[in-house]
């Protein structure tokens, strides 16, 4: 029950996080994240998916960050700024918000 839940790994992987974050700020980097966590896996040892890794990483929940994850850095989020808003739209009345 206790390796149950959200945050689980994180108390039972210690060693698994240890691992990534030596691996990640290795000069030449031979590891990323996805191909650590199959690495760590065909070993035989059980750690969290990739996608909790990063969410765990931007959260601040490990001392990793995003700097340290090059690719990460480069991928672009589309912003609200420029949504696009209709001319013709009918208005029945005031909004509740």
């Amino acid at each position: 029950r206790d390796r149950t839940g959200h945050y689980a790994f994180l108390k039972t992987g210690r060693a698994f996080f240890k691992a990534l974050a030596r691996e990640l700020t290795r000069k030449p980097r031979v590891h990323s994240v996805d191909s650590f966590v199959h690495f760590y896996r065909d070993q035989g040892k059980a750690c969290p998916s990739t996608t909790t890794v990063y969410r765990y990483i931007d959260a601040g929940l490990l001392e990793l960050d995003n700097m340290t994850l090059p690719k990460k850095l480069r991928r672009r989020i589309k912003g609200y700024k420029n949504a696009h808003k209709r001319k013709n739209k009918k208005i029945y009345g005031d909004s509740i918000e």
